[in-house]
């Protein structure tokens, strides 16, 4: 066995060894050593050191414990073996084993850290914060302990305390590379860009191998849209860690997005190689061609996902919207019915399903959807948007109830956003050329983008600077029409809310108008922290936004609008209507009616299914019954889908009327649309929420509509086509006067022939069609806003 003193001697030689890398002689000694003096805890110990550093984790796990058995107080042996099981990921072994070595070495910083560490990978971040909080106390001097706090801190979204926390560590370690790359982190999230590429850059200037600091730079590039840089940053972290399966799929998407189809074929091995689940990286593909819109490929892999993986709530969620998109709306319920059964309160789902409600006409029931969504998040802006959104097409919602609505949305998610800025050195002049910024998603083939192309070619570009905030990813012919009347275009897709608010701000923009409400795309978190002085809703969103940044909303010249009452913005009327067309295709108008042929008369409802009220329905019921020979059609996405076609046909079916006698057709490409205009007698204005595109589509071919006027501008906007047109007389104020005057005009053939044969040349001679001059009145209308603004000092 040997003395103790010839014991300690070959300790130590084993131990001089190891400190010159001389693994495999000191392994010899060392277990001659034990075999010699299987009590020695020091000898195991060693040994669990050397294989640690090779590294063997068994082996050093194996090792410990015959260090711990032989001394169970030895803190190096603790401590190590909670090292050992730290790394293996036994993390409720590696804190038992931690904890013990601390309770006899409070005061051993590196081992505090240990378990502090342990605590973070088991999800445990309260504990390992008040670990380190009371390291903290004892070590105010440490900047390490404030580095590894403020990690933890930013864990738990505690963003500002872990901001502090790493400032006080370059405070005390001015070149921590990790702590400026965290902070890179937070200003990303913060999308305040140009800060966090800052933190980024100084910390890759100092560890330029730093792996931290790689997927600093790597998520950076990311949030960027830079996505060759992400790629090529992402495949070297996948150099120093290539289990990160995080930064795999990652590189998968970046390379995609990038356009390397090859190379993302060989990313997506690699990552299922290293642990990425096949059902994950589906969701993800899935996730990432459904933002772009490719629906189909999305829905190929989201359903590989699920099918894989059929409680992943995630890939379930896209699936509600990709299927809708599609059409295929019954699969999008039972999508969304999936998830509930999982997590009866998911509030995406409960989103995503009122949506699809909302769609499909069943306007209640998606309120109620909307409504169980802010009973789970109240702060939510997607449920407010949906819920503001879908108030709009229920003839069941009085004014009153949308004006609550809309104003408990602002106290709980946009007022909160308000920022501070100051517009007391904006130039006052009321006559100088003024910069207005234009926010949309949809400059593009869009009801928006048909509204916005026409006028702007005559707007006035040395009296306005035209700003244009682009958040759609995808250009068409509509965008390079409109382009050209732009000083400046931008994209922000991608682009934070903060981030884009100052970017405008640093515009210097003067007057900011949304186009999109609370519709799919919009960006009201920006408008919500108010970064223009003026502030305008318009186009998109016929209705009240409810938020107190939002100064004007544009009106048509409609005396009862200009009142408001029915918006919390103040209304500004335009010179005459709501908005202008021109380029609608010139499909030829049939000059014969088609009942003249049939001797069947045709009502039609050329409008999507979700601005088809179960009221109208109603209605149109008993129109129907009043006229002999007649039948209804209706277009609209989702006219294919057995669900839908079923709950229409039973709605008319319970008010008597035969299934013969509705039609209902799915949505056509532009020139089939207009064309089916040519099977049509007399249009039918869905209520309370009118058709606008389709009002000037039905009196462009030819086809009048009869309309029923509402107290808001989203139910009068028939009315405010129709008297542009000299049709004046089929407005109605009651659901009564709405059937009778379709009644009499299916009686009255010879002024609906006038009518086929007169409406075009009538609509382009009026103001739905004059460009140059709705252009002058929208220019008008902002000058005026500006001078108002000018006059009040300033302080609107």
């Amino acid at each position: 066995m040997g003395s103790a003193a010839g014991l300690e001697e070959r300790l130590q030689e084993g131990r001089r060894l190891f400190a010159e890398g001389r693994y495999g002689e000191s392994a010899a000694v060392l277990q001659a050593l034990v075999g010699d003096a299987p009590g020695n805890a020091a000898a195991w110990l060693e040994l669990g050191r050397l294989a640690l550093t090779i590294p063997d984790l068994p082996a050093a796990r194996d090792f410990l414990n015959e260090a711990v058995a032989h001394d169970p107080g030895n803190i190096g042996a603790l401590s190590l073996l909670g090292e050992v099981l730290r790394r293996d990921g036994a993390w409720l072994e590696a804190q038992a084993y931690l904890q013990r070595a601390l309770a006899v070495a409070p005061d051993d910083l590196l081992l505090a850290c240990r378990l502090a560490n342990c605590y973070v990978g088991s999800g445990e971040l309260f504990k390992a914060n008040e670990l380190l909080s009371g390291l903290l106390a004892r070590y105010p001097s440490v900047g390490e302990l404030y580095l590894l706090r403020g990690l933890v801190l930013y864990q738990l979204r505690h963003d500002a305390q872990a901001e502090a926390d790493l400032h006080l560590c370059l405070g005390l370690a001015p070149n921590s590379a990790q702590a400026l790359a965290a902070l890179g982190d937070i200003y990303r999230d913060r999308e305040l860009y140009e800060e966090a590429a800052d933190f980024v850059d100084r910390a890759y200037q100092l560890a330029p191998d730093d792996i931290h600091v790689a997927r600093a730079r790597a998520y950076l590039s990311l949030a960027l849209r830079d996505w060759g840089k992400a790629a090529d940053i992402l495949a070297e972290v996948l150099q120093q860690a290539p289990s990160d399966v995080v930064a795999a799929v990652n590189r998968v998407a970046a390379l995609i997005e990038s356009g390397n189809a090859l190379a993302a074929i060989d990313a997506l091995e690699d990552a299922l190689r290293v642990g990425a689940s096949e059902p994950w990286v589906h969701e993800m593909l899935g996730a990432m061609f459904a933002q772009r819109g490719d629906w189909k490929i999305a829905v190929e892999n989201l359903e590989a996902s699920v099918a894989r993986e059929p409680t992943s709530t995630t890939g379930w969620n896209i699936l509600i919207v990709a299927y809708s998109k599609l059409g295929e709306m019954e699969k999008a319920e039972a999508a969304a019915k999936k998830i509930l059964e999982i997590d009866p309160h998911h509030v995406n789902a409960l989103i995503n399903l009122g949506g699809l409600k909302i769609d499909l006409g069943f306007h209640d029931e998606g309120i109620q959807l909307f409504q169980r969504a802010l009973a789970q998040a109240p702060e939510s802006p997607a449920a407010y948007s949906g819920l503001l959104f879908g108030m709009l097409f229920s003839s069941e919602v009085p004014v009153k109830d949308i004006l609550e609505a809309a104003a408990n949305g602002d106290e709980r998610v946009w007022h909160p956003l308000l920022r501070n800025y100051s517009f007391a050195d904006r130039n006052q002049d009321v006559e100088r050329s003024l910069k207005i910024g234009w926010v949309s998603s949809d400059l593009r083939g869009h009801a928006v983008g048909a509204f916005v192309g026409p006028f702007v070619g005559f707007l006035n570009k040395e009296r306005f600077q035209h700003y244009v905030y682009d958040n759609w990813s995808i250009e068409d012919s509509v965008t390079a029409m409109i382009r050209p009347f732009a000083t400046h275009w931008r994209k922000i897709l991608g682009l934070g809310d903060n981030a884009a608010a100052e970017l405008i701000r640093s515009d210097e923009i003067d007057i900011l108008i949304d186009l999109n409400g609370y519709t799919a795309g919009h960006r009201l978190g920006v408008f919500a922290r108010k970064p223009a002085p003026i502030q305008v809703e318009w186009l998109g969103y016929p209705g009240t936004t409810g938020m107190s940044a939002m100064d004007y909303i544009l009106v048509p010249n409609d005396d009862f609008l200009a009142k408001g009452g029915w918006c919390t913005e103040m209304p500004w009327p335009l010179k005459d209507c709501y908005g202008v067309r021109s380029g609608i295709p010139d499909v030829p108008v049939r000059e014969t009616l088609p009942c003249d042929e049939s001797n069947i008369f045709t009502f039609a409802c050329m409008n999507r299914f979700s601005k088809v009220s179960m009221r109208a329905l109603d209605l149109w019921g008993d129109l129907l019954l009043k006229v002999p020979n007649s039948r209804l059609l209706l277009i609209g996405r989702g006219g294919s889908d057995e669900q839908t076609v079923r709950a229409l046909r039973k709605r008319f079916q319970e008010k008597g009327v035969p299934a013969e006698r509705l039609e209902i057709l799915e949505s056509k490409p532009p020139h089939e649309y207009l064309d089916t205009y040519n099977q049509v007698d007399l249009c039918l204005d869905p209520f309370p929420f009118n058709g606008g595109t389709t009002g000037f589509d039905s009196i462009w071919m030819g086809v009048p509509y009869v309309t029923l006027r509402g107290d808001s501008l989203h139910s009068r906007a028939g009315s405010n086509i129709l008297k542009y047109v000299d049709l004046a007389d089929l407005v109605a104020d009651s659901e009564s006067e709405y059937v009778a005057k379709a009644v009499a005009l299916a009686a009255d053939r010879d002024a609906l022939r006038r009518h086929r044969n007169r409406l075009r040349e009538r609509m382009m001679a009026s103001p739905l069609m004059d460009t140059a001059g709705f252009a002058k009145g929208i220019e008008d209308a902002l000058r005026g806003m500006w001078r108002v603004w000018c006059e009040e000092g300033g302080e609107k």
